[in-house]
């Protein structure tokens, strides 16, 4: 990114640095201009119609030189100003350009063209804020245990839901953070929920993932939809997909799954595994702990906290 973005630096001043030397050849070109041939008879007329010009009394003897001297004193130093202030002006201009392209860069890259975002998975605390509309409680879908999930609208008009976490990281937690969340980026799969990128500033850690208007399963498996259980083991099997692709070829990224965290594709077919679970580590055993738990989510169409207090 660091090296387009310099291209694109180069270019952009490209435009605008031939004015400078334009305006410094017309410096040099106006300190050796010499009057015109009729400078000297529209001198001595001033005179005679005004002879309180401060130049009038300079033109008694007529020489070359006081001609000299009274042409570049009005004409040459009256233009040698009007250059020297739109060069001051050009500067300050390109000087405010380039801090507000240094801030873009910074704070706000989805402004700039996409040919200078290479890492645009990258988001920064004021992109996920200006999505989420300042973090509003509009946005917010769900709290829980140190993850905060927002529903924003990306600068482009994607949807996006952001995991936002609470809890705060050490550094070497934050470098294990983005390690894990460059994985994620990678995950391709049909029960997976794609994810966009993530933020891994000093006060904000997120990540963006594409939002599915789907319901999530627990509120399927209370509709007439949910009756047939082989729609039901249909779904089942979509997430033990899902689980088993993590499990061979991502062993290092777990995963939070209950029904209210598995989703369904906007056309209601395939069950989507939302949230991942960054910066916990890899635990073998939660994770089978948790599908079983989900597997009887799933047949009993109970919690196991509500089928604990009927039992």
């Amino acid at each position: 990114m660091a090296s387009s973005l310099f291209i694109f630096f180069l270019t952009f001043l490209s435009h605008f640095l031939p004015l400078s030397f334009l305006s410094a050849t017309v410096l040099e070109d106006l300190a050796t201009l010499t009057p015109p041939p009729d400078f000297t008879t529209t001198i001595t007329t001033n005179c005679l119609h005004n002879p309180l010009l401060r130049y009038c009394n300079n033109t008694s003897s007529s020489s070359p030189m006081n001609i000299v001297e009274i042409f570049r004193s009005t004409i040459v130093k009256r233009y040698k100003m009007k250059v020297l202030v739109l060069l001051i002006v050009f500067l300050i201009v390109v000087t405010l350009l380039c801090c507000c392209l240094g801030w873009l860069c910074l704070k706000r890259p989805d402004y700039l063209p996409r040919t200078c975002r290479r890492r645009s998975h990258k988001f920064t605390s004021l992109m996920i804020d200006a999505a989420t509309d300042e973090f509003s409680d509009q946005r917010l879908v769900m709290k829980s245990n140190g993850v905060d999930i927002f529903r924003g609208t990306l600068r482009d008009g994607t949807e996006a839901k952001s995991e936002v976490y609470t809890e705060k990281f050490s550094k070497a937690k934050r470098r294990e953070f983005e390690e894990e969340c460059e994985a994620v980026l990678k995950l391709r799969h049909k029960n997976l929920v794609r994810v966009l990128g993530w933020c891994n500033s000093r006060n904000l850690r997120a990540l963006v993932t594409e939002w599915t208007n789907g319901e999530n399963l627990e509120t399927w498996l209370n509709s007439s939809l949910a009756s047939s259980w082989r729609r039901r083991l249909r779904v089942v099997m979509g997430v033990v997909e899902g689980v088993s692709y993590l499990s061979e070829h991502w062993p290092e990224i777990t995963f939070d799954l209950n029904t209210s965290s598995v989703l369904l594709s906007s056309d209601g077919q395939e069950p989507l595994i939302s949230q991942f679970k960054i910066g916990d580590g890899n635990n073998t055993s939660t994770n089978i702990c948790n599908f079983g738990l989900f597997l009887l989510e799933m047949i009993t169409n109970l919690k196991p906290n509500e089928e604990q207090e009927d039992s």
